[in-house]
Order: C-alpha cells, then sequence, then structure tokens
C-alpha cells in the first residue's frame, strides 16, 4: 500500500473515530439519564410549594376520576401527594407515541373538586431521552 493511501486510511479513520466515539458518549450519557426519565419530569415539573400536607381522600378522588377520564392512565401512572414544598396531590402518566416522542399526561383536582389537566411545563426529561435516542441529530436521520 502507498504511503499517501495509508495516510489517507490513518486520518480517515481517526476522525471516523473521534466522531463515532462522541457520539457513543452522548447516548451512553443520556442513556443513564434516562433510567430516571420519570424522576427528572417530576422535578423539572416541580412547582414551589404552598405547604400544603397530602390527604389521601384526595388523592383517591383524584385517581378515580382520571381513571374515569382517561382510562389509558390504568397501565401505569405516579401520583405525587402533597407535602410541603409541593402543590396539592398530581397524578402523571407517560405514553410512548409511535414516532418515540413520550407524552405526559398530568392531572391535578381543583380546590372545588373539578378535575384539570396539567399543561405540560418541563422539557428536560424530553431533552435528554431524545438525545439518548438520535445523539443529537434530527429524527428525520
Amino acid at each position: 500500500m502507498k504511503k499517501a493511501t495509508l495516510k489517507a486510511f490513518t486520518a480517515a479513520h481517526s476522525w471516523l473515530g473521534l466522531a463515532t466515539g462522541m457520539a457513543l458518549f452522548i447516548a451512553f450519557y443520556a442513556g443513564a439519564l434516562t433510567v430516571f426519565f420519570h424522576e427528572l419530569k417530576a422535578w423539572d415539573d416541580y412547582l414551589p410549594g404552598s405547604g400544603v400536607h397530602a390527604q389521601p381522600a384526595r388523592a383517591d378522588a383524584l385517581i378515580e376520576q382520571v381513571l374515569a377520564a382517561d382510562p389509558g392512565a390504568a397501565r401505569a401512572f405516579h401520583v405525587h401527594l402533597a407535602e410541603p414544598g409541593h402543590h396539592g396531590e398530581q397524578l402523571y402518566w407517560f405514553e410512548t407515541q409511535a414516532s418515540g416522542n413520550v407524552e405526559t399526561h398530568g392531572y391535578e383536582l381543583e380546590p372545588d373538586d373539578a378535575l384539570r389537566e396539567l399543561e405540560p411545563s418541563g422539557t428536560l426529561a424530553g431533552f435528554v431521552y431524545g438525545l439518548h435516542y438520535t445523539a443529537g441529530l434530527p429524527r428525520s436521520w
């Protein structure tokens, strides 16, 4: 093999190795954080507290109303009880779409016990989740 060809292959191998190593680093690092997707989502949605304390009866009413309104939540949901530094009882469940995106459904009870759907506010957990699967490249790739 000619010296110029060998030098070109060595340079290509080096750059390809660096690019692959960076993509694997991003995928593995983000993948490790993806293990805590739901916890990151709850932390990202954290609302500074009103000082209320948990009321199990309200949590039961919340679960019953959510399951009546949205039966898909029965597969797996998380209930965050009220505690100092956390805003009331809230119920979340996550649904993975065919596109790979994760849709968050959140509910809480109004003071008059009416069910209110929460607007998704945080994007940190979704960003890390997407980064793990795409290594920062557009999904169309």
